[in-house]
């Protein structure tokens, strides 16, 4: 099962509702890996089982519901980490395997289909936090090791190679969330500890280094899974604790300061994987939550 709720006005958040067609018929829904990414503009929906190598691509449409299944296939070994970038109009395909840290690069194509591998190799270290950002025209990753604390940002080149390494350093505690969001000329990374449920904020700078601190906090309760958006001008995170079900969301002011909670919430389900996405210029919220087994 997955859920979908649009945001229809500001400080607001619509009703759960479910949308069953997201997967093949006759599967155990357990896909741990799920994100959209967009190519002219036309989005889609990636799902990866990590259990059992199987991923497919399916259309999202433009009520924001999923439509047919574009291309599946299996993989010889899972990829627990992966993501999508874009350079120069061309859109690339990011997976490492977080037990051999093998990784390589695949251009997307239109009509949810996969080309030609780009680019290949094997991590010296496993960074089980990673996320893709732009700035201008530039395509970068931050990845982060939550036994080390070490970090750093590499660029993503043109023909969808890894570049070189812009800055890399260590944090004085772990983080297992993490998020990039910009406002107006101004890029932040937002991190938080679930352990400690500490969180802060620093600026990430046009170069693709990392920049100063700019706000620092704790919150009284825990959550797992976030995802930033804007809507109406404004920006906002979304973020969900997986075993008491709870959610919020909270604006994200300029400056890389946190604003004020906007409104919060308890669903029905628990969501592991979360997301968001802007379908005809209108944002979604996806949340996959694989707890059944569908039959023809």
């Amino acid at each position: 099962m997955t859920t979908f709720w649009p945001l229809f006005s500001e400080r607001k958040i619509t009703t759960e509702r479910s949308n069953f067609k997201t997967s093949p018929n006759s599967e155990i829904f357990s896909f741990q890996v799920a994100f959209s990414y967009q190519i002219n503009n036309k989005p889609y929906y990636f799902a990866h089982n990590t259990n059992t190598n199987e991923w497919y691509i399916q259309e999202i449409l433009d009520n924001g519901k999923f439509g047919k299944t574009m291309s599946t296939g299996k993989w010889e070994i899972p990829y627990h980490i992966a993501f999508t970038f874009t350079v120069r109009n061309r859109t690339f395909y990011y997976a490492q395997n977080t037990n051999s840290n093998i990784w390589y690069v695949q251009e997307l194509l239109e009509d949810g289909k996969f080309g030609e591998v780009t680019d290949h190799g094997i991590k010296s270290k496993s960074y089980k936090v990673v996320l893709p950002f732009n700035i201008n025209d530039h395509a970068y990753y931050y990845s982060h090791s939550t036994d080390t604390n070490h970090w750093y940002i590499q660029e993503l080149s043109e023909g969808g190679k890894i570049g070189e390494v812009t800055c890399d350093g260590n944090w004085s505690s772990d983080h297992q969330v993490s998020f990039h969001y910009r406002i107006k000329d101004k890029n932040y990374l937002y991190m938080y500890n679930t352990k400690e449920k500490t969180w802060w904020i620093n600026e990430i700078l046009d170069d693709g280094t990392m920049g100063e601190e700019t706000s620092r906090g704790s919150l009284k309760s825990s959550f797992h899974v976030s995802t930033p958006f804007q809507i109406f001008g404004k920006t906002y995170y979304y973020a969900h604790n997986l075993q008491t079900r709870h959610w919020f969301i909270q604006e994200l002011h300029y400056g890389g300061k946190m604003g004020p909670k906007a409104t919060n919430g308890t669903w029905t389900n628990s969501y592991p994987m979360v997301f968001s996405a802007n379908v005809k210029n209108k944002p979604y919220i996806f949340a996959p939550c694989y707890i059944s087994k569908r039959t023809n």
